[in-house]
């Protein structure tokens, strides 16, 4: 009998270990989950934060283009009485 009490003895304690055991695991696993959102987020602020800067760039170059073109479709017309004018009144 003695035998048999030291044995339940010896399962309760290694059912207690493994307990420990994969309580620990459990709360691994949820830092690497709480990690794991946590990176999902910044990735994700990240994302949006290249995809705004992306728009911007888009629209200053679209820009650019337009001004390049309308300064070329001025340069393409023959200069008139009031363009020479106004250019001589900014060199005074």
């Amino acid at each position: 009998m003695s035998e048999k009490l030291k044995s339940t003895v010896e399962n309760a304690v290694d059912t207690r270990e493994l307990a420990d055991l994969n309580r620990e695991k459990a709360a691994e696993i949820e830092r690497s989950l709480e990690k794991a959102v946590e990176k999902e987020k910044s990735n994700a602020e990240n994302e949006n934060s290249i995809k705004h800067e992306a728009i911007e760039i888009a629209a200053r170059q679209e820009k650019r283009q337009e001004q390049k073109e309308s300064k070329e479709i001025k340069e393409d017309k023959p200069l008139t009485k009031k363009d020479i004018e106004a250019s001589y009144k900014k060199t005074l």
